[in-house]
């Protein structure tokens, strides 16, 4: 596939994406008026949201997978408009860049350039003063000094982490050897991470595996497809 490595397209089980909205109902209650997902491929994240009633934005960067994506989602580099996001100068700028109505920016980041997805999404975050959500392997955060990662030093401590404790597929094969979570910031409230000491407010949830709709469900089927290296074609969305 043009613009990603195939083995960094690992589209977000129904299940994870639905864990979030139910999260996001529970501790904040209020509904993000829009979510973006800057890395989208064909929407599995947005989905749940859009179902929810929210409004989505979705960039995908290969052309290809973005033409079979749900609507919503449009061909788009999501790590240069981040960057103009956090570079904006003012919130208003960087709310005018990521769209005026989102609330949240959830985000599945290629794991080979995990950290550099997150420091531009917790960046642009903060510029904008919304919130922002990384699926990430659970070990993300332990491996961070042994392999050089720097984003908890000199971007956002997370808010919250919300634990998926069960193994899951991401491509229809075997399940992955890790666990993941959601790493939640509140770009609203940022604070520079030397002022808050032990990283203090940080809370940790345990999601439970829950029923997702067949749109849903059949979303990821597609993406998972994708992953495996199918014909692209043959897997686009009914009615794309």
């Amino acid at each position: 596939m043009s613009g990603r490595n195939a083995q960094d397209f690992y589209p977000t089980p129904p299940q994870a994406a639905g864990a979030l909205v139910r999260w996001w109902r529970w501790e904040v209650r209020q509904a993000p008026r829009a979510v973006l997902d800057p890395c989208a491929g064909v929407g599995c994240l947005l989905l749940p949201w859009a179902e929810s009633g929210s409004e989505i934005v979705g960039w995908e960067e290969d052309h290809r997978i973005a033409a079979g994506a749900i609507s919503g989602v449009a061909a788009g580099d999501g790590l240069a408009i981040l960057d103009r996001a956090a570079e904006a100068g003012s919130k208003a700028a960087a709310r005018s860049i990521l769209g005026e109505g989102v609330d949240l920016i959830a985000v599945n980041p290629p794991y080979k350039r995990a950290d550099r997805w997150v420091k531009s999404a917790t960046s642009a975050a903060v510029a904008a003063g919304i919130s922002v959500a990384a699926f990430m392997r659970c070990q993300w955060i332990d491996d961070g000094e042994t392999l050089g990662r720097s984003v908890y030093r000199h971007s956002l401590v997370p808010s919250a982490i919300v634990r998926m404790p069960w193994r899951m597929s991401f491509n229809g094969g075997g399940a992955d050897f890790a666990t993941y979570a959601w790493h939640v910031w509140d770009g609203g409230r940022a604070q520079d991470p030397d002022d808050r000491p032990f990283g203090g407010g940080c809370l940790t949830y345990w999601a439970r595996p829950a029923l997702s709709s067949p749109e849903a469900e059949d979303l990821w089927s597609r993406g998972a497809a994708l992953s495996r290296g199918e014909d692209l074609w043959q897997c686009r969305i009914p009615g794309t």
